[in-house]
């Protein structure tokens, strides 16, 4: 499959809500299995109920389609999670402070572990700097009218506005055989939205697409997780570390609404292993709804990087 740089750069605020009932807790990136859920949903509305179905059985039987999460972009300078279990140290206590707030990492510095293990005062300090100046997060009032009595009730949701010179980015793998497809039903989807809050052109974006070459995997490598994962049986003994997100919410879908998925507990972005893992897609179709069939995609998109990066330096 061919690997596409795919860069959002958004016009609007972006709320991607973390818990369905409290809309000021809200997530900074822009997870897998919501990405996934907004793109094929959207090639339903595009090109038909029939013809998505045909592409979800080819992504759960086939090697069809593997997509990461969605990060920070900087000027020219991809950002990605940093791994979990990564031995950095400093000399300095204000620098070892600050490589353990990071959440984000220069992409280059993964596939580089001597320069990632040796970072100077001032690319630590710039890396601190670039983490503060993604996004603000804000909160803006609205109000909610009773339609019985009338009464007016004030609350708040948060959201992030992006600066001018962040966006986001993501891994995309597709069969050629699709490619045109998704990439046409991307372009769709950033001017409908993406995230909660679209009636109120929230999550608006502008996509570009460039082929990538990710890098080789070597003899001594270990992998990390670009993606929100659910294992298979047998690729549980596979995890070297890892913290545990629990995803619950409504069913997104045109044909149904309101209707919670059970919770599912998945590895975070960023995870590590000791092999390449594939991870899985869960059906979560309710009791009596018989118009699709409807899925939460947790498969992995795994990155190889060197085992140096967490040796004990």
């Amino acid at each position: 499959m061919k690997t596409l740089l795919v860069k959002l750069k958004f016009k609007t605020e972006l709320h991607i809500g973390e818990t369905a009932s409290i809309l000021t807790k809200i997530d900074n990136i822009i997870h897998s299995d919501t990405l996934f859920s907004a793109i094929v949903n959207m090639y339903c509305l595009i090109f038909g109920l029939d013809k998505a179905e045909i592409l979800m059985q080819k992504i759960i039987n086939e090697n069809y389609l593997r997509i990461s999460s969605a990060f920070y972009f900087y000027k020219d300078k991809l950002l990605a999670p940093k791994p979990f279990g990564i031995k950095l140290k400093s000399d300095d206590s204000e620098d070892y402070k600050k490589i353990k707030k990071l959440k984000f990492v220069p992409f280059d510095l993964l596939c580089n572990p001597q320069k990632f293990l040796n970072l100077s005062k001032n690319e630590i300090e710039g890396i601190y700097n670039m983490n503060k100046s993604l996004a603000l997060e804000e909160e803006r009032p609205r109000v909610s009218i009773d339609r019985t009595t009338n009464s007016s009730n004030i609350y708040y949701i948060s959201y992030y506005y992006l600066s001018d010179d962040a966006g986001m980015w993501f891994f995309l793998q597709v069969n050629p055989e699709i490619e045109k497809e998704i990439i046409t039903t991307i372009k769709v989807l950033g001017d409908e939205g993406i995230g909660g809050e679209r009636t109120y052109g929230f999550g608006l974006f502008t996509p570009t697409f460039e082929e990538y070459k990710l890098p080789n995997v070597e003899s001594q490598s270990l992998f990390v997780n670009l993606s929100l994962t659910n294992p298979n049986k047998e690729e549980v003994d596979l995890i070297k570390y890892y913290s545990i997100k629990t995803r619950k919410g409504y069913i997104y879908s045109p044909y149904i609404s309101g209707v919670r998925h059970k919770e599912i507990n998945v590895l975070e972005e960023g995870s590590v292993f000791n092999n390449e893992i594939k991870g899985r897609v869960i059906d979560v179709t309710p009791k009596n709804f018989t118009k699709h069939k409807v899925y939460k995609f947790y498969m992995a998109f795994c990155l190889p990087v060197s085992f140096e990066l967490f040796k004990k330096q």
